[in-house]
């Protein structure tokens, strides 16, 4: 309800030295300008997703200038940078830091959540063609693999979800994963050819079956969600050539089994870090 400002009427204007302690983005903004090289790209960068995680109660609003100094800390400095730098590196911050606060408003999980951790790993491309990815959970995991799948970009390899515990519902759960991805369809015959763009949902008990048919023959991913039954446990662990990424978490009874699954991971990583989605796997 203001009326615009007219210059003309306020022919003298007088400035002040900016208090860069209070607003801290203004700081920012100098170092950026005077750093050169990428560093204007990681700001913007994490700026649009340090505001997209605010307005939707992912962090409180005095958060949003420490997410971005700490991700400006933690960007390897390209002096000299090409488009394509740019381009992968800004695409590279939004998706790590989204990993690490777009689940915040889940409490049991909250603990979990950082940005240091999500930023300790590198990513790099994947081949569709001679990658498999599986995710092995419960039926309490669903929400989780959702998520996931959300922030699918681009051709991906195809995908098989081990589901423990589902019963009667495993038919339906297509269903419930084709809102974020259209491909998903039940895997019934061990040995069918996996197709590229496809997600696969199967019981978990057809997981050792399964291996025989796959896991040698293509280059294997395995993300097991929470705290799988011993025997599951010992059956991902036995597989060879595999790549296990284990997610963080603190049962309060180890089972040897679980212990043995421990010692065959690759990572012990917490699943808001993941950079399991998009074209990117973690190294």
């Amino acid at each position: 309800n203001y009326p615009r400002m007219n210059f003309r009427k306020y022919p003298n204007l007088s400035f002040e030295e900016p208090d860069l302690k209070t607003f801290r983005n203004l700081q920012l903004a100098t170092e950026a300008l005077q750093n050169g090289g990428n560093t204007a790209c990681v700001l913007n960068a994490a700026n649009e997703i340090a505001v997209y995680a605010f307005l939707r109660n992912r962090i409180n609003f005095l958060d949003m200038t420490d997410l971005i100094e700490k991700v400006m800390q933690k960007v390897p400095f390209i002096e000299k940078p090409t488009l394509a730098n740019l381009q992968e590196k800004s695409s590279e911050i939004r998706m790590k830091i989204r990993c690490a606060v777009e689940f915040k408003k889940d409490t049991h999980i909250a603990a979990n959540v950082s940005l240091e951790k999500s930023f300790a790993f590198n990513t790099k491309k994947i081949q569709t063609s001679d990658v498999l990815r599986v995710i092995t959970g419960g039926v309490g995991d669903v929400l989780k693999i959702k998520n996931m799948l959300e922030y699918m970009q681009g051709d991906q390899p195809p995908l098989v979800l081990f589901i423990s515990d589902a019963g009667h519902l495993l038919p339906h759960l297509p269903s419930q994963f084709r809102r974020p991805h259209k491909n998903v369809k039940l895997l019934e015959i061990p040995g069918a050819p996996l197709k590229t763009n496809e997600i696969y949902v199967t019981p978990m008990s057809a997981l050792g079956e399964f291996s025989k048919f796959y896991f040698n023959k293509l280059k294997t991913h395995v993300l097991v969600l929470g705290i799988p039954a011993p025997k599951s446990a010992l059956e991902i662990a036995k597989c060879e050539g595999i790549h296990i990424l284990l997610e963080e978490t603190q049962p309060l009874k180890m089972s040897p089994e679980y212990e043995e699954l421990k010692v065959a991971s690759s990572e012990i990583i917490p699943y808001t870090s993941m950079v399991y989605h998009s074209d990117r796997t973690l190294i």
